[in-house]
């Protein structure tokens, strides 16, 4: 066997894991309504560069599952990090929403293209206080809370797949 055989093996293993690694990089948009949380400010105050688009590694979206012992509705979060559908007990598909997607005041922060990373059931959704044109929900429904990877975190109506983002740390 050639001598050379291992080392070209090796190098092609490594260089085939580099080729990977970089197609995992998306080019996500970060819109101009949000380019101010996503770029903040630095100690000097002045603007930082502010491009369109930037990379994202798409490997950090992962599927979730989540049962809540309370309603035995299942929550599965797609590969995509971002999509969240429920699964009643007998089987039955509820609702597929994107959370991050259909609630227009999120925006962008810490990553370009934040994902689901945590799923909680969330008790005592009355503790909450919105201003007189805050979000609308149903107390008397189950709710739980979603977190993303950006810290940045919300609640679900389990009925209606509903999304109210409370947050970001």
């Amino acid at each position: 066997m050639n001598k050379l055989f291992p080392i070209l093996l090796l190098y092609a293993v490594t260089a085939n894991a580099k080729e990977t690694e970089k197609n995992n990089l998306v080019k996500v948009l970060i819109r101009p309504e949000c380019k101010g949380m996503y770029y903040p400010f630095g100690f000097d105050d002045k603007p930082p560069e502010q491009p369109d688009y930037v990379l994202w590694d798409s490997s950090a979206a992962k599927p979730l599952t989540f049962k809540d012992p309370r309603t035995l509705i299942t929550f599965y979060v797609e590969t995509d990090g971002r999509h969240l559908a429920a699964i009643d007990a007998k089987g039955n598909l509820l609702w597929v929403r994107n959370p991050f997607e259909e609630e227009k005041a999120q925006c962008e922060y810490r990553t370009p293209h934040p994902v689901i990373v945590k799923i909680e059931t969330f008790e005592k959704p009355e503790r909450l206080k919105f201003n007189g044109d805050g979000p609308k929900f149903d107390l008397n429904h189950k709710f739980i809370m979603i977190h993303f990877d950006s810290s940045q975190f919300g609640m679900v109506d389990e009925e209606t797949g509903q999304y109210i983002w409370l947050g970001q740390n």
